[in-house]
């Protein structure tokens, strides 16, 4: 698992390099554990660690030919 410093530093690489009017990031990271039974007894334990980042940019965004219920 990665450090929320690292995890931070990739967030804002990416913003950087995002080229467009705009940018935002979201950063999911996911941490799921489950243990399975059968008959009382433990079967198997399974783990999962995942994370995902997306980044949503805005290129030539022109605010004055928006229509007023957008701005």
């Amino acid at each position: 698992m990665k450090s929320a410093e690292e995890s931070l530093d990739a967030i804002e690489r990416a913003l950087a390099a995002a080229e467009g009017d705009e940018a935002d990031a979201t950063f999911v990271f996911t941490d799921r554990n489950i243990s399975r039974f059968a008959g009382s007894n433990l079967l198997q334990n399974m783990s999962e660690r995942s994370s995902e980042l997306t980044i949503r940019v805005v290129a030539e965004k022109d605010p004055a030919k928006l229509p007023w219920k957008e701005l």
